[in-house]
């Protein structure tokens, strides 16, 4: 009876494990932004110029679309956030980029929690996304 106990219990974490309820893990990962929160909504990232993020230990640092920056980072569960980032500071002359920047940076600063759906990245804030990323690849 013990074994059967035991199997069927041994049974079940392997399933659950294999259910693809457990969402990863977004360490570890070069994500590139798919959208950001803008003012109605979603906005797609500017083309050639999306930023990037890449969570390591507890360093975040990528492009912010022109400029590289760093901040460290705080991941407990679902919940997330970032210290103070420091950015380079070059002037890109395409349309839109420094906008995009700016504002990506802003709402980076206002994240508190993430989840990953269908290998999307997704960053939130007050529990509404306010950054999509998908897996560099």
């Amino acid at each position: 009876m013990y074994h059967t106990i035991a199997l069927a219990l041994v049974t079940m974490a392997v399933a659950a494990a294999c259910s693809g309820t457990s969402p990863g893990s977004p360490e570890g990962v070069d994500w590139t932004m798919r959208s950001m929160a803008g003012d109605r909504g979603l906005v797609d990232a500017l083309a050639g110029a999306a930023p990037t993020l890449r969570l390591d230990g507890e360093r975040a640092s990528g492009t912010a679309g022109c400029n590289r920056y760093a901040a460290s980072y705080t991941l407990a569960g679902s919940s997330l956030s970032f210290g103070p980032i420091a950015a380079t500071k070059m002037f890109c002359a395409d349309d839109g980029v420094m906008e995009q920047e700016d504002r990506y940076l802003s709402l980076l600063d206002t994240v508190d929690g993430w989840s990953i759906d269908e290998g999307q990245l997704i960053l939130e804030a007050g529990g509404t996304p306010v950054l999509v990323f998908a897996e560099e690849g």
